[in-house]
């Protein structure tokens, strides 16, 4: 019988070979590895034609035992190769076999054919059960990560892995079984890794052997070393216990140290022996240091952190840091001292500082085009700026100081002498000169010079000549060498430009103090730049477009908006459009498009056609998809939130949206959405996405006493992800008890124990008692990132508020439930719905008014929690809002803008006695627009935003009108009114400070109005025979006129408002920047006077400082428009994170 071997292992999944390891050359194969192919295939005429007398199929291994269907080739007909090879194909291509072989064997009468077969499985999951070093550590360790097949060899390597791995992390008993788990997916398992760690090694006894007695400080440092005894004996931490060690004995002074540990058999565990090969001690000296000290000098040194401690290495950055400075003629030497056996050795080195040497000027040789000699300094400056400019604060003038204490004549002031330190843009440094014309080049490139060649950074220094004195002043220059341009600008026949020479070095000179060779003071910097022809585009060409059309590639969605015809040739530009045309494709599923660029020029160079090569390929079809990291979320919910499904075609586009969101469903820490095998291009692709989850339960508290609040609880308890449907818990409390122990508010400088107002007050069980004792702010919401009835994409939350405020002068409790429907459809469009109750129960102490407590010292603060009426008051609203949202940074907007349009209906549901109802519209709406400007210094972005509002009375309210009379029967609820003043309005004004423009108005035609009174017409009474005023809400009767505090003015929102804002943002420093600003506001209570041109301005500066958070910022904004008798402030400071 003959036996013939024709293909052997198609691979199809990565796994079946990166998972496994590398095997020894010269080992013999493995029982159950299948031969690798012959060089030459033997010959199979002899099979052709015979009769194929059985067809079986063979499979490696134990665990997967079920063979395949085989359709060809049938027996008793002719034996066909192509079609043996086909059906082979098949079963590979078919999934479930990772590798095969076809054999013939002859047969009286005619052949034999079996197909020899690896099964293999896809995995969904890899689980871990027993494990307590860590998941990703153990799937690392045994090459499990990015596993998307397996076959019964490499779960038997794997599960050796994981146990070598336990062995070495000191778990000497260790046992791993690794089994799968059928799903009810065919030919999809779940791998379980089961571990069973057994007793750790433990170190009973360590010992450091070689350590040097002498020193302290390396004794102190082994004293650090991680693993000591009762530790478990891990070699991965005794590893990096030895790198650290060495590390921190070569940062003091040990530079040769090394250390490494063994372990030997001891009672029940190890004995840990760490063996210190430490070798001399290297101190460094330096001798002739002027301009650094020592601490200066081993600051640059850093010898603790420097992994390179040879001599060489620390005299280079000597020099380095000296011609940071200027100091281009600085020489270090080094010198070892002592013997190699000495304990302690020093090495000495010796710094010639030389003079400051200046960049006196820059020349450009061959320049030309479009860009000028200053548009070149500007960039090599912009690097040295970057580069060597200091922060912080420099030295003091000391002329402030003479002028000051030598105008008695007491002290005598004489010369002083002022150290020269050049600027940054002064000093040449060779680094950053190379970074700079690496820049430029590419500038050049983008400004359409697609051959310009610039030479290499030269310098020219003159000589001191003979008779000249010592020191950089007495030097006499001696002439500088000539450039040839001719040399330095050469071009070929076409007239392109040809490599530029670097210049004679002899055209620089060295000083030498061993010989007595002096420099002058001062080089100049010479860069050839030879630009060569300017190409502007001319045409612009797509090869090997099928699925899209050239015009369509063309469109300003695509590269139209990269590439102009008549710009000048821009390879930053052309690399944009080449991005972009691949992202098209890639939207549209053609995932392994390669896009190729090349240029065809005109004769002169002056004309450039770029032609697109485009090799789209296949649409990616989508063949499974799989989760994996899904510990606690339901599959079934990720998968409800995909774009993309199996049997549909790969968009990019898609899989964006659908990352983004699963990112919304907020339990996950990351997402990510992938091809597997991305490298490999195919037509059937299958999909993984990658979860990580968040900790499911977070509680979070805090406890503290405050002088004013007492004994003070601040909790947080969140559950995310309820059942596994993304459903989020959150629980807050904010609580305090005061066991009467407090601040006098009468007497604001005075405090004492047990004020007896507070305890009189508070023991009023009328109006304190229960729940009411303790202050607090409680609160528990419900969200849902997805919700059943209304789709994936709508998000739902539902809160419970209480609020309670006990002060010495009134109590305030509110509740309110409040939902919210929140729809994006897509990025930029937010749509939201919602609506909520809202019960209030406000009571004073004493029968004291609103006006009083705002009277007080503390008005002021308690303004804003007085935004309710008196009494029992409820209102029930209903809102929806339509957001626009294009800008780039939500917080720091730099281009495009947004439209937002909000509305609210409000109703009364319970009104307080004699007090007015509630039946109104509530709107708001507001618009920003951002533009960079980009033909002005830094680019500074200059923003406006305009906003405005108004309440207009509906329902039964609809028609009642302006007048105090009209407002006691129908008004709008107070917190619904619209307060002006602060960072988010007009910041020349402190929060909520800014009064009506009607209320000014009347306040300024009274002639007591800077008294503080205000005349009282014939308003409706109430049953206290209270008048109602339009400026100061309640107020009591005396005489003709109310005698009202500007303070107790409340509320002082307006029905109707606008308010136009205008910043110039300056990107002056890495840091941050400054701002200009002019914010313009107005509120009218009465919505018949509004007046939109009769504004309150204020302007100002401000600084901005970029953070991770945003960028901080704090304005001063000072009132142009200010009526100090109004108590308004010249300026206000203003503190925020982000800018509108």
């Amino acid at each position: 019988m003959t036996r013939v071997l024709l293909a052997v292992a198609v691979l199809l999944f990565a796994f079946g070979a990166g998972a496994q390891t590398a095997a020894d050359p010269g080992a013999a194969p493995a029982a159950g590895e299948l031969p690798s192919l012959p060089v030459t295939l033997p010959d199979t005429a002899a099979f052709e034609g015979k009769t194929v007398t059985a067809v079986r199929a063979k499979l490696e291994g134990l665990l997967w035992t079920k063979p395949p269907v085989l359709q060809a080739p049938k027996v008793g007909a002719p034996f066909a190769l192509a079609a043996a090879r086909a059906e082979l194909m098949r079963l590979l291509q078919g999934g479930g076999f990772s590798g095969g072989s076809l054999e013939l064997e002859a047969k009286p009468g005619g052949v034999d054919v079996v197909f020899r077969l690896v099964p293999a499985r896809l995995v969904r999951r890899i689980m871990f059960k027993g494990n307590d070093l860590g998941d990703d550590a153990v799937r690392r360790a045994a090459g499990l990560v990015d596993v998307r097949d397996v076959t019964e060899k490499s779960l038997e390597d794997a599960r050796k892995r994981v146990r070598e791995y336990f062995l070495l992390r000191g778990f000497p008993q260790a046992k791993v079984d690794v089994a799968t788990i059928e799903t009810d997916v065919p030919l999809v398992v779940l791998v379980q890794v089961t571990i069973s760690a057994g007793p750790p090694s433990i170190v009973q006894r360590r010992v450091f052997a070689g350590l040097p007695p002498w020193d302290p400080n390396a004794l102190a440092l082994a004293q650090g070393y991680a693993v000591g005894s009762g530790d478990r004996a891990d070699q991965e931490a005794l590893d990096l216990a030895d790198r650290t060690l060495t590390t921190a004995l070569r940062g003091a002074g040990f530079p040769s140290a090394t250390v490494s540990h063994a372990l030997v058999p001891e009672g029940g565990g190890v004995a840990l022996t760490v063996q210190v090969a430490a070798g001399s001690k290297v101190v460094p000296s330096f001798e002739g240091n002027v301009v650094f000290d020592r601490e200066g000098i081993l600051d640059v040194l850093d010898l603790e952190n420097e992994s390179d401690r040879s001599p060489l290495r620390l005299a280079s950055k000597i020099e380095g840091a000296y011609r940071r400075l200027g100091y281009l003629d600085v020489l270090v030497e080094t010198d070892l001292l002592g013997k190699p056996t000495d304990a302690q050795r020093t090495l000495l080195f010796r710094i010639r500082e030389g003079d400051l040497v200046t960049v006196e000027k820059r020349l450009y040789p061959c320049l030309g085009g479009a860009l000028s000699a200053t548009r070149i300094d500007e960039e090599i400056d912009s690097f040295l700026d970057e580069d060597l400019a200091g922060e912080g604060f420099g030295d003091a003038s000391g002329k402030p100081v003479d002028s000051t204490m030598g105008k008695s004549g007491d002290v005598a002031s004489g010369a002083r002498p002022k150290p020269h330190v050049p600027t940054a843009r002064s000093i040449f440094v060779a680094e950053t000169y190379d970074r700079a014309r690496e820049h430029l080049v590419e500038l050049y490139r983008s400004e359409g010079y697609m051959f310009v060649e610039i030479g290499e950074v030269g310098l020219l220094r003159a000589g001191c000549a003979k008779g000249s004195m010592p020191g950089p002043t007495g030097c006499k220059p001696t002439p500088l060498p000539k450039l040839d341009e001719k040399m330095l600008c050469l071009h070929d026949p076409n007239q392109l430009p040809l490599p530029v020479p670097p210049l004679d070095k002899k055209s620089a000179c060295v000083a030498d103090p061993l010989i007595g060779r002096e420099c002058a003071p001062t080089v100049t910097v010479v860069l050839p730049i030879n630009p060569g022809p300017r190409s502007f585009l001319w045409d612009v060409v797509f090869e090997g477009t099928h699925a899209a059309s050239p015009a369509q590639l063309g469109k300003s969605k695509i590269t139209g908006s990269h590439l102009r015809m008549g710009d000048p040739l821009s390879l930053r530009d052309i690399e944009a459009a080449r991005k972009a045309i691949v992202d098209y494709y890639r939207d549209e599923g053609y995932w392994f498009v390669n896009v190729r660029v090349t240029f065809d020029y005109s004769t002169d160079k002056s004309r450039a056609r770029v032609r697109f090569v485009i090799n789209e390929g296949e649409q990616v079809v989508i063949e499974k998809i799989f989760v994996e990291g899904e510990r606690h979320t339901l599959e079934s919910l990720i998968r409800a939130r995909l774009l993309i499904e199996e049997g549909g075609i790969y968009r990019a586009k898609l899989v964006r949206e659908s990352q983004d969101r699963l990112v919304k469903l907020g339990v996950f820490q990351s997402v990510s959405i992938g091809l597997v095998n991305p490298n490999i291009p195919a037509k059937r692709k299958s999909v993984i996405i990658n979860v990580v989850e968040r900790p499911r339960q977070h509680f979070d508290y805090k406890i503290g006493y405050g002088l004013a609040e007492g004994f003070r609880f601040n909790g947080e308890y969140g559950y995310a992800n309820i059942g596994g449907y993304a459903a989020t818990l959150n629980v807050r409390l904010r609580m305090s008890y005061q066991p009467f122990l407090g601040c006098d508010t009468d007497n604001p400088g005075s405090c004492k124990l047990y004020d007896p107002v507070v305890v009189r007050r508070w023991s009023d069980e009328t109006q304190v008692n229960g729940l009411r004792r303790y202050p607090r702010r409680a609160s528990i919401g419900v969200t849902l990132p997805h919700t059943p009835i209304f789709g994936a994409t709508v998000r739902t939350t539902l809160e419970l508020v209480n609020i309670l405020d006990l002060r010495r002068d009134f109590v305030l409790d509110k509740y309110s439930p409040i939902l919210t429907f929140t729809y994006s459809p897509w990025q930029p469009l937010t749509l939201t719905f919602g609506g909520d109750l809202e019960y209030n129960s406000f009571r004073t102490f004493d029968s004291r008014t609103v006006e009083d407590i705002l009277s007080g010292p503390t008005g002021g603060a308690l303004a804003p929690l007085l935004r309710v009426p008196a009494g029992d008051t409820g209102v029930a609203a209903v809102n929806s809002t339509v957001t626009f949202d294009f800008r780039d940074n939500k917080l720091g907007a730099t281009k495009n803008g947004y439209v937002s349009l909000s509305t609210e209906y409000v109703r009364s549901i319970v009104t307080a006695k004699n007090g007015p109802r509630q039946d109104f519209l509530h709107v708001f709406g507001g618009a920003g627009v951002y533009y960079k400007l980009g033909f002005l210094p830094k680019k500074p972005v200059l923003a406006f935003e305009l906003r405005g509002g108004g309440n207009f009375n509906v329902g039964s309210c609809y028609g009642v009108g302006e007048s105090a009379a009209a407002r006691a029967v129908c008004d709008t609820y107070p917190d619904r009114l619209y307060y002006l003043g602060g960072v988010e309005t007009n910041r020349g004004f402190f929060p909520g400070q800014l009064l009506p423009q009607d209320s000014i108005d009347q306040l300024l035609a009274n002639p007591n109005a800077q008294l503080g009174a205000v005349a009282c017409e014939e308003y409706p009474t109430d049953s206290a025979g209270r008048r109602m005023n339009v400026n100061a809400g309640v107020a009591e009767a005396t005489g003709n006129s109310c005698g009202v505090q500007l303070g107790a003015i409340a509320p002082r929102g307006g029905n109707v408002f606008i308010n136009p804002r205008l910043e110039m943002r300056v990107g002056a420093f890495r840091w941050g920047g400054f701002v200009v600003f002019v914010d313009a506001s107005n509120a009218w209570r009465d919505r018949t006077q509004f007046r939109p041109w009769r504004l309150r301005y204020s302007v100002g500066p401000g600084i901005s400082v970029d953070t991770p958070v945003g960028p901080v910022a704090l304005d001063v904004g000072f009132n142009l428009t200010r009526y100090p008798q109004f108590g308004e402030p010249l300026a206000v400071f203003n503190f925020s994170i982000g800018r509108f």
